[in-house]
């Protein structure tokens, strides 16, 4: 008895479906001192969803997706000490990230 081994030909995918974007976050500053307001505004996500906020891992707020798939919210930059901080967006289904630059 032979048995044949079976080729895999690869990974099948969905196609992309029209006009999907992928949700994204914006960040105004982009650096600043400890206690700077940072606006955090968000694009390419699920219209009526709350989006939750953080800075450097910790939750601060939320923000309600409009109709048209962007949201409008802010974060407080509030860590100990200057560098690189992630502020973060999630809905539970889509999240996005960007860096802000926290200085002395």
């Amino acid at each position: 008895t032979s048995f044949e081994t079976p080729t895999l030909l690869g990974t099948p995918t969905a196609p992309p479906i029209s006009g999907q974007t992928s949700a994204v976050i914006v960040l105004e500053p982009k650096s600043g001192r400890s206690g700077t307001d940072i606006l955090v505004s968000g694009s390419g996500w699920t219209p009526g969803t709350r989006v939750f906020l953080s800075y450097a891992g910790k939750p601060q707020s939320s923000a309600r997706v409009n109709a048209d798939g962007t949201f409008s919210g802010s974060v407080v930059a509030n860590a100990f000490l200057p560098g690189a901080r992630r502020v973060t967006a999630t809905n539970g289904d889509q999240s996005a990230a960007a860096t802000f630059m926290q200085q002395l």
